[in-house]
């Protein structure tokens, strides 16, 4: 292989990738993305029937169908392929959101897509004025909590069990919190980052 080819291509970059508003008509495609960049994130972390298991009852095309309904989704396409999303909804306390997914695939990591995402999401009109933004990361995935941090999420110290279908706890993700008095806003938040 040249040394040309392993080098990431131009039209790969952020001027390219259109980031669109993810509809009910997304459903299937979104699914599609979940699993795949789920599995790649933390496949190996299970047993195949747990695994099949949590997507059947987290990701599958109908459960988008559902989460399509109430949540925020915005899809990161290239060229028409799918290649991250974040998902935001209400918390449940009054006041809370809550970004309960944001993946890229593997191919795209360290390209600054899941930064204009998750900037993109702090921005939406649903999330612009909560009090508290709350995002749930493992607590072994220590990438995401660094892009989270950047952003102003903060662990104030909860944890959130991941239990397995057996009951068996395999883990636990850290609660950051984001508060509104923090005073950074999606703006403030995208000039540092480009820093």
């Amino acid at each position: 292989m040249t040394r040309s080819r392993m080098t990431k291509p131009v039209h790969d970059t952020l001027s390219t990738i259109r980031v669109t508003r993810a509809s009910l008509a997304d459903a299937a495609e979104l699914s599609v993305l979940a699993i795949r960049t789920y599995v790649d994130t933390f496949g190996s972390e299970f047993e195949p029937d747990e695994l099949a298991h949590y997507l059947e009852t987290t990701i599958s095309e109908a459960c988008w169908q559902d989460y399509l309904a109430e949540d925020g989704v915005l899809l990161a396409r290239i060229g028409g392929r799918s290649i991250g999303y974040v998902q935001f909804g209400r918390g449940e306390r009054d006041g809370e959101m809550v970004v309960h997914r944001l993946y890229v695939d593997a191919p795209f990591h360290g390209r600054g897509i899941g930064s204009d995402l998750l900037r993109r999401a702090l921005g939406d009109d649903m999330v612009r004025g909560a009090q508290v933004v709350r995002i749930d990361v493992w607590e072994h995935n220590h990438g995401a909590r660094r892009l989270y941090e950047r952003f102003g999420f903060r662990h104030e110290g909860e944890l959130q069990p991941f239990v397995l279908e057996s009951g068996e706890i395999d883990g636990y993700d850290l609660i950051l919190v984001k508060r509104q008095d923090d005073g950074l806003t999606a703006d403030h938040l995208s000039q540092r980052n480009k820093l």
